[in-house]
């Protein structure tokens, strides 16, 4: 389903339960199926891939053959190229929740529960709730070691997207 001024256009495809709503954009050959969610301004090109129940939102970007899927929730500035540039960890913590971290425009993103940001900021909340013994520390640890492998982020890239006919 596409609502109010979100945009399919090109060979792109939107399938199954899946919604593209917002000012977003799916367009070349991407594929949005599933009951996944499109949503913000974000932006889903290339031949890239979302499904599952996966969302994209804000002012997220995933390009090239990047494949978001399953319980990935992926936001604020993401710049996902390739599948590797997004780490899926879980079930985690108390609340056996998914944790997502993604190679964002302002560091490295993170988002689980109820929280969704940068990575410093996140693990500052989980030393003042859980202290420097929870599994929330190891999981950081394994999103930093992924995060040194993640290509550096282009000048082009650290542009949000741009909105309907025009340059951001």
């Amino acid at each position: 389903m596409i609502e109010r001024t979100a945009w399919v256009s090109d060979s792109a495809q939107v399938s199954d339960s899946a919604r593209v709503f917002g000012s977003a954009w799916v367009f070349g050959s991407a594929r949005v199926s599933g009951s996944a969610l499109v949503s913000g301004s974000a932006w889903v090109s290339d031949s890239a891939r979302v499904y599952g129940s996966a969302p994209v939102s804000g002012s997220a970007l995933v390009c090239g053959s990047a494949h978001v899927s399953g319980s990935a929730l992926v936001g604020l500035h993401a710049r996902i190229r390739n599948t590797r540039h997004h780490l899926v960890i879980g079930p985690i913590g108390s609340r056996d929740d998914m944790l997502t971290a993604w190679r964002d425009r302002d560091g490295i993103g993170v988002s689980t529960g109820c929280f969704t940001g940068l990575i410093d900021e996140f693990e500052s909340k989980v030393d003042e709730k859980h202290g420097a013994s929870h599994e929330y520390h190891d999981a950081i640890a394994l999103i930093r070691r992924r995060a040194a492998t993640w290509e550096p982020i282009t000048d082009d890239e650290r542009r949000d997207v741009a909105p309907i006919g025009g340059v951001a």
